[in-house]
């Protein structure tokens, strides 16, 4: 498990290979999780504008991501709650999505900051917003799979059931456009790059049966709406 950019030097504690979104990601249980670190010093600090993504598959409401320090407004994650909706959630520093997700099934997850302005997209839109103002200290903390303290409190489980892949944070916050990009390029069936799917799902032939004799000729049409058309 390498950070791809080298700001964090992280240690895989338990947790296991599996099929991601993009190659390979990791399956996580029971307070299995990816240590980044107590002393961070190169994420985003104080009110700097971030972004924090990940591609998140759960089995039941837990924290995905989890950085920066568990005080009031210094705390950033991708959690999903109960009901299961995306959240940020941190000392008074939270947004909560909309959309109640499925479990067992992979979901682009995406929190950004800037001026005072929390946002949460899931698979590229806007799914809610708040108004806080962050002051995330110099020195943060970053883990992966598990929030940074316990595996478990009373407020619930405080580990991820499920697996994680393609996890960044960056300081800037992404905008709309940027995050709903990313998404399309990286999910299954990308519009971005790959395939274009036709919309509708109508399938139909002009005739269902002809008699031909020998040198005639007869023009078909059919109609296979939501078809992929792929060659090789």
């Amino acid at each position: 498990v390498e950070d791809e950019v080298g700001t964090v030097i992280s240690e895989d504690r338990g947790s296991v290979r599996t099929n991601g979104v993009i190659a390979s990601g990791r399956a996580f249980s029971n307070g299995t999780h990816i240590y980044c670190g107590d002393t961070i010093t190169t994420y985003p600090s104080e009110g700097e504008e971030r972004t924090t993504t990940a591609w998140i598959y759960a089995n039941q409401p837990g924290w995905a991501v989890d950085w920066g320090m568990e005080a009031r407004c210094q705390e950033n994650s991708i959690k999903l709650g109960k009901p299961p909706v995306l959240k940020n959630e941190g000392y008074l520093c939270d947004v909560f999505g909309k959309t109640e997700l499925d479990f067992k099934k992979w979901y682009h997850a995406t929190i950004t900051y800037k001026d005072g302005n929390l946002l949460a997209y899931v698979n590229g839109r806007e799914d809610g917003r708040s108004v806080r103002q962050f002051v995330t200290p110099d020195t943060a903390y970053m883990r992966i799979g598990q929030r940074h303290n316990t595996s478990d409190n009373p407020w619930g489980k405080q580990w991820w059931d499920g697996s994680i892949d393609e996890v960044r944070i960056s300081n800037v916050a992404r905008s709309a456009d940027w995050i709903k990009m990313e998404y399309e390029n990286q999910c299954a069936l990308p519009s971005l790059l790959g395939p274009l799917v036709q919309s509708g799902n109508s399938f139909s032939i002009s005739d269902t049966a002809i008699t031909l004799t020998e040198g005639e000729r007869f023009t078909l049409s059919a109609r296979a709406e939501g078809a992929l058309k792929i060659k090789w």
